[in-house]
């Protein structure tokens, strides 16, 4: 049976680990508060790239563009995945991986994984993998991302 001095410092280190709990839940919400504020910021400039684009695109009628033109049924899929590979985040990987799963039934998908997680996870189930140059989102820059937009949009068309 436990003494008196091991139950005390049992609910010492009990204490501790509460606090330091509730401390990393406050940086989170600061964290959470932080970045749906630059989501707000941003829409205004998602709205108006929408407009111009769309007005660019009912402008140019007589231009012959795969990325222009609307397609009838869905037989192929592409889905660029994102998820967190450091932190707290198991929970958002796992419902995210879930949720690109749901999407694609039906119809034949490849992935193209951004993060270890992604490329770890995808690599697991067997699905297709278009790319595993972005599994290392830390060496990732601005260079790697018009990468990757220059390789959607030629998959694409």
């Amino acid at each position: 049976m436990a003494n008196l001095r091991d139950i005390k410092k049992r609910i010492g280190s009990v204490q501790s680990t509460k606090q330091i709990t509730h401390t990393m839940e406050m940086v989170a919400s600061a964290k959470i508060r932080h970045a749906s504020m630059r989501i707000e910021e941003s829409a205004p400039y998602s709205e108006a790239m929408g407009k111009v684009l769309a007005s660019l695109a009912s402008q140019s009628g007589s231009i012959d563009h795969p990325l222009l033109s609307e397609h009838d049924a869905k037989k192929n899929c592409l889905a660029v995945v994102v998820v967190s590979d450091r932190g707290l985040a198991g929970g958002y990987n796992a419902n995210l991986f879930r949720l690109v799963k749901s999407l694609a039934e039906g119809t034949e998908y490849c992935v193209l994984p951004v993060g270890k997680k992604t490329l770890e996870h995808f690599s697991r189930t067997g699905c297709e993998i278009l790319s595993a140059y972005f599994g290392v989102t830390a060496a990732l820059g601005v260079g790697d991302c018009k990468q990757l937009a220059e390789l959607l949009c030629k998959g694409y068309a």
